[in-house]
């Protein structure tokens, strides 16, 4: 089975991780470039002091360890990304030059973040082509103008394409499902390439080690009626159609099975019927137990009667015995004590023959009419 939403998870996770991944890289670069000619590129504040510096998972006094963190259980909460935003987030402010302070003498300067021949990153000439940092949330100056940040409105608009890294995973955060939408859908490949289905066919229908494909398709087109889309369709809909009782999801309504979609309340049904079909096996073994046992009783009453019909000694053979102590003409030939046990394993063997056990017994005899006419449990 497939999970609807899953793709939009992993979508998700894709591009939340690389969008991550753009940031921290340009974070580290810009952190490392501090000292006392090159320190404007992470200024504490607006002044052209010495620029904030990475160490032991802080830039500066923030917090900022630039490393994937350790994986939670957790609900998820949306304190950084919104249905509506991203929180907390610097806007682009023109022409103010609020994040980058002015040069003073040689103190202020970023090279990394201005494109021009003086004090750029360019040096000799300016590039033809903007330097785009934290995943083209900053751009570079295109000649001796200011840094600039991506207005807000662009982070979340694909369409836009100033920052398509922010905005792919801004959409595909909020285009996760939630709890409990995780709907369950078959998919849709010829049942015989099913590996899970091929591998049950196999082991309980097939002959130990078979696995060609041609006689696993034959199985499941028999056990199934039939091998297309259109059946299992089919067949999909009578199981989405099966109503589950009430009480057996611990609730006093009746459900359909099609209409349960959370996992969790999947589970109470299969925990039931799990329960159920334990306390009928149960029940069952104890009456075949019981079920045996009159057999064997009905089998030596049976044969009781039958010696009882002989009235001369000569016709009293085994399994009867003549007792010549009864007084009783009409009882003198009883089954002896060999005859009702034997009578006994007799009607045991064939009942527990029905389980299958006794035919695998007698099949081992082949055509060999002798050994099963020996055998009494065959014929």
């Amino acid at each position: 089975m497939q999970a609807q939403g899953l793709s939009k998870i992993l979508t998700a996770t894709r591009d939340s991780t690389y969008l991550r991944g753009r940031i921290h890289e340009s974070l580290e670069i810009m952190a490392a470039i501090s000292d006392n000619t090159n320190n404007g590129c992470r200024l504490l504040g607006t002044t052209a002091d010495k620029g904030a510096t990475y160490s032991a998972g802080n830039i500066g006094n923030e917090p900022c360890k630039l490393e994937t963190a350790p994986l939670t259980k957790a609900s998820r909460t949306a304190s950084k990304i919104t249905a509506s935003d991203y929180a907390n987030i610097a806007t682009d402010n023109a022409g103010l030059d609020a994040f980058q302070a002015a040069t003073s003498g040689n103190k202020g300067k970023c090279r990394l973040l201005v494109n021009h021949a003086t004090n750029g990153y360019g040096h000799g000439g300016a590039s033809d082509v903007s330097l785009k940092l934290l995943g083209h949330y900053l751009k570079t100056g295109d000649t001796d103008s200011e840094a600039t940040f991506v207005k807000k409105a662009k982070l979340k608009d694909t369409a836009d394409g100033s920052a398509r890294p922010w905005a792919n995973a801004f959409n595909a955060i909020n285009n996760m499902p939630t709890y409990g939408q995780l709907t369950p859908s078959n998919d849709t490949a010829d049942l015989e390439t099913r590996t899970a289905l091929a591998t049950i066919t196999q082991k309980l229908l097939m002959p130990k080690d078979d696995s060609d494909s041609q006689r696993t398709k034959t199985q499941i087109s028999n056990l199934l009626v039939g091998n297309t889309e259109a059946k299992v369709e089919e067949l999909r809909k009578k199981i989405d159609n099966e109503q589950i009782p009430a009480g057996v999801r611990w609730e006093s309504t009746q459900k359909r099975l099609g209409d349960i979609s959370d996992v969790s309340e999947l589970q109470e049904p299969l925990s039931h019927y799990i329960l159920v079909t334990a306390r009928k096996v149960k029940q069952l073994t104890e009456q075949v137990t019981q079920l045996q046992s009159q057999a064997g009783k009905t089998k030596v009453e049976a044969k009781e009667s039958e010696c009882s019909q002989h009235k001369e000694p000569q016709k009293c053979t085994e399994p009867c015995k003549w007792d010549t102590a009864e007084k009783n003409e009409s009882k003198k030939c009883k089954l002896s004590e060999g005859g009702k046990k034997e009578s006994a394993e007799i009607e045991a063997a064939k009942e527990r023959g029905k389980d299958g056990k006794t035919e695998e017994k007698c099949a081992k005899h082949g055509a060999d009419k002798n050994a099963c006419v020996k055998d009494n449990n065959c014929k």
